[in-house]
């Protein structure tokens, strides 16, 4: 049975909560956004959904398995439906100012994948399984499912995000060495370097009442080395379309765009190449509590 007094002030149960709060609160305000098409709702709802998942993930005890291991599959859903209109975005972005001039029917197929992709989007929003998500998040709210480790101390909290430092330390350096060494799996460990160092910027968001005087510049590195991996996931989405419409577009267009993000991609290899001890690294892996 759930831990009835968890969210007690002082308690592992209650920082956590509060973090959880926001998040599903951002999550369900956010379905009428994109229920009408609004663009702007669409990337503060899929982080809203990673910051949840990475709670469940670095906090695991702190709730009870089965409901927690239910609604990080429902949430990862709902995620990866928002990620297809997400990256469509940022494939318009970065091609936009290119190929308008030059190639304007390749803008009309990419504004036709968005058509298909709001679409898929509205068919998931008004399924049943959406309704139960939504109703399960506004559960976690009214009545978090809290299990044995919500009673700690809050600064039970800081071994969790040490721990989601230290993953981050290890990623990076593999992603360094595999950089280095031309290895065919580099572009896969800087990609989990990078969803290690979102759930560690996360766990410092969620902890920074019981951390140290530093964790907001603990956080601002954190960030800063998240955007440059975004950049360069944003560049490895941005080439995987130009190199699915070979062919159909203007060549010199598409030649303008790719050494762009060619470069964004060399810029995050020396990144991670000449500062593998960058101290947003921090210092480990999956949560305990």
């Amino acid at each position: 049975m759930p831990v009835a007094d968890g969210s007690a002030p002082g308690t592992l149960g209650a920082l956590a909560q509060a973090y959880v709060n926001v998040q599903c609160t951002t999550i369900l305000a956010a379905a009428e956004a994109l229920a009408a098409h609004d663009e702007e709702a669409v990337h503060p709802t899929r982080v809203a959904v990673r910051r949840l998942r990475a709670t469940l993930r670095t906090f695991p005890r702190v709730y009870l398995r089965g409901r927690r291991d239910h609604l990080a599959t429902e949430l990862r859903w709902w995620g990866e439906t928002l990620g297809r209109l997400r990256d469509l975005q940022i494939i318009e972005q970065h091609v936009t100012a290119a190929l308008d001039a030059t190639d304007p029917s390749a803008l009309a197929e990419l504004a036709d994948d968005r058509a298909a992709a709001w679409r898929a989007c509205d068919t998931a929003a008004t399924s049943t399984r959406f309704a139960a998500l939504a109703a399960e998040l506004d559960r976690w709210r009214t009545a978090p499912p809290f299990g044995a480790a919500a009673m700690l101390p809050a600064s039970a909290a800081r071994p969790a995000v040490d721990e989601a430092g230290a993953s981050l330390d290890r990623r990076l350096r593999r992603a360094a060495r595999a950089i280095a060494r031309g290895e065919a799996d580099a572009a896969e460990r800087i990609h989990s370097a990078r969803k290690a160092a979102k759930r560690h910027r996360y766990a410092v968001e969620l902890a920074r009442p019981v951390l140290e005087a530093d964790a907001d510049d603990t956080h601002d590195r954190l960030r800063a080395l998240q955007d440059a991996l975004g950049e360069r996931q944003d560049a490895v989405v941005t080439l995987a379309w130009l190199d699915g419409m070979r062919g159909a577009l203007d060549a010199d267009a598409v030649a303008a765009v790719v050494a762009v993000q060619r470069g964004i991609l060399a810029d995050t290899a020396h990144l991670l190449t000449a500062e593998p001890n960058d101290p947003a690294a921090g210092g480990g892996a999956g949560g305990t509590l």
